[in-house]
């Protein structure tokens, strides 16, 4: 019975050693993820008709983060931000003007420094800048560069 015991005891352990490896093995790679997803490139969803002809409800786009570069958009890019609206959605938008430049409907304001004013392509169906006013850059998570799916549609985004 000792002997039963022994080796029982010497698998448990063996057992837990390698539960312990794979916890540690996901951990260590959700973490690398999350870095990578946050600070490099993403990949997202688009939902709705805001930028349509450009890019269409349900396509799967590379977004590239500018967390880790402030102030790198410029008037026509395509990027992803947080809704100044609805802060747990993320809204499509293409960029209209930037800092200092005119509000593209008031031509005697600017727009504010650190903000930006987005619109959709689709402007009959797109709430955008317009309705709530110019952006925050602290908003903005990234730049659209590549359209992935469908496979048909692939590439660029301008």
């Amino acid at each position: 019975m000792k002997l039963f015991e022994v080796m029982f005891s010497c698998m448990m352990m063996e057992i837990l050693k390698q539960g312990l490896k794979l916890f540690g093995t996901i951990v260590c790679s959700g973490c690398v993820f999350y870095v990578f997803n946050e600070q490099f490139y993403s990949i997202t969803l688009c939902k709705g008709s805001s930028m349509e002809p450009t890019i269409h409800d349900g396509e799967l786009l590379i977004v590239k983060s500018l967390v880790s570069q402030t102030k790198t958009t410029s008037r026509g890019d395509v990027v992803v931000a947080i809704s100044p609206e609805e802060p747990s959605i993320f809204i499509c938008k293409r960029v209209v003007a930037v800092e200092g430049e005119p509000q593209p409907s008031h031509e005697y304001r600017r727009i504010r420094t650190g903000h930006v004013w987005l619109e959709g392509d689709n402007k009959r169906f797109s709430r955008d800048s317009r309705h709530y006013g110019d952006v925050p850059f602290a908003l903005l998570k990234g730049k659209v560069i590549y359209r992935i799916w469908p496979w048909k549609n692939r590439g660029t985004i301008y």
